[in-house]
């Protein structure tokens, strides 16, 4: 056979579909350039994270809920605008829940000491029966706002326990989302060459694959929760929406716009700074962003950090050195510019990954399934379709931010 043309020869073997010969890859040209692949082929990197992490067991039914509580606090603030004096042994503070009796608290900006003789008032958050000036500190003024640090539930020799207070675990839902996309995949397809791969149609699966993933990434980031009757049939039942990160935060936002759409960096660190001072925030965040954010944020780390952009390849996308605040707190920035496009360019969410977890369906994964219609007779029919919903809490250790303009 030498000097044969083997696109040349006879394929020796047949099915009811495809004819197979040996080494079938050397049989067919390739009529498009591989060296061009796929363009555009980029998909959601906020959802694509998520996705590559351990995530939530799967839910079994369309509404999943959860349950979490936090620490209690171990300070709170004086509440009273006209403060007290040197000789009040009743105050009003924020939150006197992890307050007891036989305890001490502690005023930072006066460093005195005062002892908590009775149980406050939980209703009012009036704590009385105060001993100012304890253990030789000097009794001073109290200010509005002054902070308060707890020092333990002291237990006197001959007493009983003190009696503390319970909690219960607060609650939060969230709507698991289906999508579906069909696409019809025709002979002609079937039979061609694509992306090297023979008899097989990986590339309009993978096309509407990472159409797909788009959508759901800005579900993801925008999305209301919500369930309504489908208008379609009424066999279809009810439509459920997700609830998106957008939606589950209302502490942190910073809008640039304010200022002109100007971020620099004091704006950036003292937004930040309430991310990581919360009790349940972990010192490393990560913040996906738009193309104009990602733009105003390089401009930042190159004038304050003396470094450029460098390439995540595990992402497929740019992605910043981690940005450290003053106070210490780690922020990698990710450009995510299909999830922030438009008006959102200049916007982006900072997560606590410790905090958020992707849901599914119980079987229900975003996948490509084959032949799920009927199919025509030179067409077949094919679906992609899945399950996604977010799961978030400690809504106070993510934070948003819009707004910002590239500066050039």
């Amino acid at each position: 056979m030498a000097g044969t043309n083997p696109v040349e020869r006879i394929l020796n073997t047949m099915t009811s579909g495809i004819e197979v010969g040996s080494h079938d890859q050397f049989f067919r040209v390739r009529d498009i350039d591989p060296t061009i692949h796929e363009l555009n082929t980029d998909d959601g990197i906020f959802y694509k994270v998520l996705a590559g992490m351990e995530n939530d067991a799967p839910a079994i039914n369309p509404r999943y809920e959860w349950a979490y509580d936090d620490i209690p606090p171990n300070q709170t603030r004086v509440n009273f605008a006209a403060g007290y004096g040197a000789g009040d042994d009743s105050i009003v503070v924020d939150d006197s829940l992890g307050i007891v009796a036989n305890s001490l608290l502690y005023n930072t900006r006066t460093r005195e000491l005062m002892y908590v003789g009775a149980a406050p008032t939980y209703s009012t958050h009036t704590v009385a029966s105060l001993t100012r000036g304890f253990a030789g500190t000097a009794a001073q003024a109290i200010l509005d706002n002054d902070e308060l640090l707890f020092l333990g539930d002291q237990l006197p020799e001959l007493a009983d326990a003190n009696l503390g207070n319970g909690s219960i675990p607060s609650s939060d839902y969230n709507y698991i989302q289906r999508w579906s996309k069909t696409f019809t995949v025709s002979h002609l397809q079937e039979m061609s060459e694509m992306m090297g791969n023979v008899a097989q149609v990986p590339r309009e699966s993978v096309r509407k694959m990472l159409e797909m993933k788009r959508q759901i990434n800005a579900a993801l980031i925008y999305g209301k929760r919500g369930r309504v009757v489908s208008p379609v049939t009424a066999n279809d039942g009810y439509v459920y929406t997700t609830n998106g990160f957008t939606n589950y935060i209302t502490t942190n936002e910073l809008n640039v716009t304010d200022i002109g759409g100007h971020l620099s960096w004091p704006v950036l660190n003292h937004f930040a700074r309430p991310l990581f001072n919360a009790r349940a925030s972990s010192q490393t965040k990560v913040l996906f962003c738009g193309t104009n954010l990602f733009a105003a944020l390089t401009r930042i780390a190159w004038d304050r950090f003396n470094f450029r952009p460098t390439v995540e390849n595990t992402l497929g996308t740019r992605a910043l050195n981690s940005i450290i605040t003053d106070e210490g707190g780690s922020i990698q920035v990710v450009l995510d510019k299909y999830g922030f496009t438009g008006d959102w360019s200049g916007g982006g969410i900072v997560v606590d990954m410790a905090h958020v977890k992707l849901k599914e369906m119980r079987g229900e994964p975003l996948v490509w399934r084959p032949n799920v219609q009927t199919n025509d007779s030179h067409v077949r029919k094919d679906e992609v379709w899945g399950s996604a919903s977010l799961k978030l809490w400690h809504e106070e250790c993510h934070g948003i931010i819009y707004g910002a303009q590239a500066q050039f």
